[in-house]
C-alpha cells in the first residue's frame, strides 16, 4: 500500500506537474515524518484540512514545485 506522500507525488505525476523521474525517496519520507511529527505534538491524527495543506503545500514546497 503506498504511503500518503507517494499517492500525493504520483498525483502530481499523472498532473503533469513533474516527471515520474524525480520522485525520489526522502521526500516521499519528508509527508510521513510531517503527519506523524503533528500526530505526536497533538495527540491526535491529524484533521482531513491539515492533511489537505501538507499534499497541497509542504510536498510540492519540499519538491520544489510551486504551491497554490
Amino acid at each position: 500500500m503506498p504511503q500518503f506522500t507517494e499517492t500525493v507525488l504520483r498525483h502530481y505525476v499523472e498532473a503533469g506537474a513533474f516527471s515520474a523521474e524525480r520522485l525520489i525517496p526522502v521526500v516521499a519520507e519528508i509527508g510521513e515524518a510531517l503527519v506523524l511529527k503533528l500526530a505526536f505534538d497533538s495527540g491526535t491524527p491529524p484533521s482531513e484540512a491539515t492533511l489537505a495543506d501538507i499534499a497541497d503545500q509542504a510536498i510540492p514546497l519540499a519538491r520544489g514545485l510551486p504551491t497554490p
